[in-house]
């Protein structure tokens, strides 16, 4: 093979590469939010120092030289440098600007003060009385504490990993005294292991000298499968008590939480935080949309680094190391604002489509209205690949005039009813809720008699998809959701 064969593979295979390098971050910038894209950003600015911030309010006036003045301070005329500028004439990355007016209302994240509930209970163990060594497994165990409060990896676990990161080996008799003070702590029932601990923990706080505590506690204690199984018959005839009675003990259990912390609550308070990638409005009967932040940044490419990296046209073919660097890395800084701008473009045009196929949605806030969307819908309106749009709607909200929605909410299969009509997953679901909502909580509907009441709806669904639906809406079976008169 000749060598200047050899060159032009070489050059090839490495276009190729840096083909795919761009190609895989554009990819991740899809895949980004506001905030992550802002940490990006910050990232390329330190990594290619021809790629630069500008203050909006900035003038070229402000500069000492102008293009001219400088080209004439180092030789060159603008005649050598005229095909460049238009080439790389680019306009600078500001994102949204075609998105909103000057007298648009901003979008202004609140700031929300937000204490998690493991720095809730940190700050009771400061009132305690506790030794330094003992104070650091009990921070270690509430740092292990997952969200709604439990504690339910093994002591074994914890001690080495405590092991591992600390370099102290304790006792497990160590960690059973520091979870029981935990345990002692609020809310009531903290770092339970277990269902049955977290009810029994809550009890035990309460005035238990009454018979109906008592037997509840009994029933926590000794019949915790027959109470999670329903078994009132088995349960009167082993503890000898009657119906009276039992109904007592159970009103008594109704009233404990299954979880110490309480994730609804948590989420509430976190989704004040949330930052919506997208904004759609109502005016008139019209869905306008746009995108919800300005950027944090506004691009541009280094004016030094863009004269530097010009060649001369008498020095075509005496190229030097620096002229070869400056010129890469005013094309890596280019192709990065033209992939911001991609990326705006590429949000835009599918948050339209979105709007368009759940516009009955977005006017109503109903979930009965959404219409079955999948990516492939998104795909073939606007034309991307199905991983563009997967990665655009990942993660990401969209704000409504009734509240923020996650993008990947909005999509579903779809089921055709007996009149022909394609009905979203979705509202069929809202349907089956409503129906066991309504039903008879004393003879609770059993999955067949679910398909029935769905028939009157129009929609046929057999009886695997209504359990696998009421699974996805943590609705248990009849016998589970049974009640016994209080």
């Amino acid at each position: 093979m000749s060598t200047n064969q050899q060159q032009t593979q070489s050059l090839g295979q490495k276009q190729n590469m840096f083909l795919m390098q761009q190609k895989l971050q554009l990819l991740h910038m899809m895949h980004l939010s506001s905030s992550a894209l802002d940490d990006f950003i910050k990232i390329q600015l330190e990594e290619n120092p021809a790629l630069e911030a500008k203050d909006e309010t900035f003038e070229k006036t402000d500069e000492i030289l102008s293009d001219e003045e400088r080209l004439k301070h180092e030789g060159r005329s603008l005649l050598d440098v005229e095909t460049y500028f238009n080439e790389d004439d680019y306009p600078d990355y500001k994102t949204y600007a075609s998105n909103t007016t000057k007298d648009a209302e901003q979008y202004v994240s609140p700031i929300v003060n937000y204490e998690s509930f493991q720095d809730y209970i940190k700050n009771q163990i400061q009132e305690l009385n506790i030794n330094l060594d003992l104070l650091s497994v009990v921070k270690y165990l509430i740092d292990s504490l997952e969200d709604d409060g439990y504690l339910r990896r093994d002591l074994s676990d914890i001690i080495d990993d405590y092991a591992f990161s600390e370099g102290i080996c304790i006792e497990e008799s160590i960690a059973e005294k520091a979870l029981m003070i935990i345990q002692n702590l609020e809310p009531p029932g903290i770092a339970a292991r277990s269902l049955q601990e977290c009810l029994m923990l809550q009890l035990k706080r309460k005035d238990s000298h009454c018979i109906a505590a008592k037997n509840a506690l009994t029933i926590l204690t000794i019949y915790f499968s027959e109470l999670a199984t329903k078994n009132f018959l088995k349960l009167r005839t082993s503890m000898n008590i009657n119906e009276i009675e039992l109904n007592e003990a159970f009103l008594v259990i109704s009233h404990l939480s299954p979880r110490p912390v309480f994730i609804a609550d948590k989420s509430l308070n976190l989704s004040l935080n949330i930052v919506p990638e997208f904004i759609i409005q109502l005016e008139q009967d019209d869905l306008v949309v746009s995108l919800a932040n300005d950027p944090t940044f506004i691009l541009r490419i280094n004016e030094s680094y863009k004269l530097q990296s010009i060649i001369p046209a008498e020095n075509k073919l005496k190229r030097s190391k620096d002229q070869i660097y400056y010129r890469k890395k005013v094309d890596e800084a280019k192709w990065f604002i033209e992939a911001l701008q991609q990326r705006e473009n590429s949000f835009i045009q599918i948050i339209k489509a979105i709007a368009v196929l759940q516009r009955e949605y977005f006017l109503t806030g109903d979930q009965c209205d959404l219409r079955p969307m999948i990516l492939k819908d998104i795909a073939d309106k606007t034309g991307f690949e199905l991983s563009t749009i997967s990665r655009v709607t990942s993660n990401k909200y969209v704000q409504t005039p009734f509240g923020n929605v996650l993008l990947k909410n909005l999509f579903s299969n779809g089921l055709v009813s007996k009149t022909g009509i394609s009905v979203s997953v979705k509202k069929i679901k809202e349907v089956l809720k409503d129906i066991i909502i309504k039903e008879d909580k004393l003879n609770p509907f059993n999955d067949m008699e679910i398909i029935i009441q769905l028939g009157r709806f129009g929609y046929t669904i057999a009886r695997r998809t209504v359990v696998k639906y009421r699974d996805a809406l943590n609705i248990p079976n009849a016998r589970m959701r049974k009640q016994i008169i209080y």
